[in-house]
């Protein structure tokens, strides 16, 4: 009886666990089923979500190539120089009296700029006088002497009148006379041309010998630009003595300006016939003769010289045209709202404009913005079309 019991709970038990596990195995099959359902609608959402996303193209300008007379620019580094300058001192040697004039005075031809202590100047140019005086009334006394009348030249022959200059030692005291005059306009440092005094650094009681320099004088109204190039450049270059062609145009901008704020219009004027050590030639531009001019370029500084060369009509792309794809040049070109990348070779270029040498042919649209990030055969939106590249800032 209990064993009977026993095997009756124990099947009931059995009985209980099978029916949970149905149980069990039925909700989670349905639950799978619900994930299954709900990834399912997640997809197809997510799909036709995607399916209604579409990339904008791309918003481009375009620009119909043409040949253009391309403006070659060699750029380079020079001086300031004057067309007048000289270093100017003393033609004796002493101790300075005065100084007339500072740094950056103007002065006139014949001026004084500084003087010598001239003491014994004076006092030889005295003695040689009072020297010239006695030998004076020697020689009138031989000339009297001599049958002349005293007031009349032609009393007398010439020769006979240098021989009585020589034997009274009249002719003599002159050239002493002469000698001492000379000495005391040594002392005096006259400006021998109108210009700008610079570097001069003496004062009173500065002892100066004769080989001595004291300041630098120079032509402030005549400013000129000393500039190198290498001489593969010369041939194309014409000067303004050269009258069968017109003198490259240049532009001349200090190094000091902020952002090449101050330029100035210049020509070329001077080829020198030589190369240099390093195979370069000097160039000279002449710079305007204004006041302007004068005040902001000084003497030996630094500038930029931007030389124009005018070239034949070549074909010419913006520099913005062109891009780089697998280190190669590449520029786009528009049809039918699309871009096309053209593999191009490229020549001369004066920062603005690039000559095409092959790749491209006149008259095709080039896209000149936003093509950084195009790929081939891409979809874009044209925007505007540009004419020249000057229109464009």
């Amino acid at each position: 009886m209990y064993w009977t019991i026993l095997i009756n709970k124990k099947n009931l038990y059995v009985s209980i666990w099978f029916i949970v596990s149905l149980i069990c195995a039925s909700c989670s099959s349905k639950a799978i089923s619900d994930s299954e359902k709900d990834l399912e609608n997640g997809i197809q959402n997510s799909t036709k979500k995607n399916s209604s996303y579409k990339i904008k193209p791309t918003k481009v300008e375009i620009q119909k190539i043409k040949k253009q007379n391309l403006d070659y620019i060699i750029y380079t580094n020079g001086k300031v120089v004057a067309q007048q300058q000289a270093e100017i001192g003393f033609l004796a040697n002493g101790k300075i009296e005065k100084v007339y004039i500072q740094n950056g005075d103007y002065v006139r031809q014949g001026q004084i700029i500084a003087s010598l202590e001239n003491i014994e100047a004076v006092l030889r140019l005295r003695r040689a006088k009072e020297e010239k005086a006695i030998k004076n009334d020697e020689y009138r006394k031989l000339f009297i002497d001599f049958g002349g009348e005293w007031g009349d030249k032609n009393s007398i022959s010439d020769t006979l009148k240098q021989i009585l200059r020589t034997r009274s030692g009249l002719a003599l005291s002159e050239i002493q006379e002469a000698e001492a005059t000379q000495s005391l306009e040594n002392s005096l440092l006259k400006a021998p041309f109108s210009g700008k005094v610079a570097n001069l650094f003496v004062s009173k009681g500065t002892f100066i010998s004769a080989s001595s320099p004291i300041c630098v004088l120079y032509s402030s109204g005549n400013l000129e630009v000393e500039a190198f190039v290498p001489e593969s450049e010369v041939l194309i270059l014409s000067a303004q003595k050269d009258t069968k062609n017109k003198p490259n145009k240049a532009t001349i901008s200090p190094i000091t300006s902020r952002a090449n704020s101050i330029s100035y219009e210049s020509y070329l004027i001077d080829i020198n016939p030589q190369v240099e050590n390093e195979g370069l030639v000097k160039l000279r531009f002449a710079l305007p003769s204004t006041k302007e001019v004068s005040q902001n370029l000084l003497l030996n500084m630094n500038v930029t010289v931007a030389l124009h060369i005018p070239q034949q009509k070549k074909l010419v792309v913006p520099k913005e045209a062109i891009v780089l794809r697998s280190e190669k040049e590449v520029v786009f070109s528009y049809k039918d709202g699309r871009a096309f990348w053209n593999f191009v070779k490229t020549g001369k270029e004066n920062g603005k404009q690039i000559e095409i040498l092959e790749g491209l042919k006149e008259g095709q649209q080039i896209i000149i913005s936003n093509n950084l990030q195009l790929s081939h055969d891409a979809e874009v939106e044209l925007i505007s079309t540009v004419n020249e590249v000057s229109n464009r800032r």
